[in-house]
């Protein structure tokens, strides 16, 4: 596309088309605001302290395991095969098997 060589309007500033960016975000009222997810404990020193769900925990110990027995699968059959396992387990307090 052209640029036209048209004078800017008067109290316009004349951005060189080199510094210009592609990649600029504008700020529109649609744009999303990400807010910061560390809080002013975290920073005084909480940070590495992580509450890990049922599941989670029940994912690190089983995980390997599943996969020390079932070596030809990979990852994500491993981990298919494990969350089945979770449906059942008494860890998960959804578990209908009591």
């Amino acid at each position: 596309m052209a640029r036209d060589n048209k004078p800017a309007a008067p109290g316009v500033p004349v951005i060189p088309k080199s510094a210009k960016s592609s990649k600029v975000v504008k700020n529109t009222k649609h744009s999303k605001v990400v807010k910061s997810t560390k809080s002013s404990k975290s920073a005084k020193g909480t940070a590495g302290i992580v509450k890990m769900s049922p599941y989670n925990k029940f994912m690190k110990v089983h995980l390997p395991l599943f996969k020390a027995k079932n070596p030809g699968l990979s990852h994500k059959e491993a981990f298919v095969g494990v969350a089945k396992e979770w449906a059942k387990a008494p860890e998960n307090p959804k578990s209908l098997v009591a």
